[in-house]
């Protein structure tokens, strides 16, 4: 198909009207419609805009690409399809590799405690002490960052006090 079929296959399979996409994309109702009818080519930024609009790329909007880009949340599909097809102790396995890196970019998701008793045993286990250290290194990062702080501020009040003593002695 031409990059003006796919475009008019595309929207009318949304519902959508051409100026409702236009205005979607930043475009003017006329130059969309040019678009679809072929007239007209959209530049680089435009066509960007428009894969981004119907979740394609744009190697599928210029026909290069017979099918559309899965969409994130039809691979969530897919994967949660595959993992539920899985026997139980692969199941575990996933389900821990899943948690840990939850728990590695959003520690605070899994602290609930609800979640928690939802997880096997050792697993809740590990977390709480990936937890615990994790809180522990955090609370000794800021005591470090006090401390340094406060070294900071007495450095600044002794050069403040030596600038005043040293201003002192040439008015005296």
């Amino acid at each position: 198909m031409k990059f003006n079929e796919i475009l008019h296959t595309l929207r009318v399979n949304k519902g959508l009207t051409m100026k409702a996409v236009a205005e979607a994309v930043g475009a003017k109702p006329d130059t969309y419609r040019n678009y679809e009818t072929g007239k007209f080519q959209p530049n680089f930024e435009v066509l960007s805009k428009l894969a981004e609009f119907y979740g394609v790329s744009t190697d599928y909007l210029l026909g290069r690409d017979d099918k559309s880009v899965t969409t994130q949340a039809e691979l969530e599909h897919q994967i949660l399809e595959a993992y539920y097809k899985l026997d139980p102790e692969d199941r575990a396995q996933v389900l821990e590799v899943m948690l840990a890196k939850i728990t590695e970019y959003k520690p605070d998701i899994l602290h609930s405690e609800t979640i928690l008793m939802e997880v096997p045993e050792p697993l809740r286990d590990s977390i709480k002490c990936d937890r615990e250290s994790r809180l522990k290194k955090r609370a000794e990062f800021e005591a470090r960052q006090r401390k340094q702080s406060t070294l900071k501020e007495i450095e600044d009040q002794q050069t403040l006090d030596e600038e005043a003593e040293s201003r002192a002695k040439k008015d005296a």
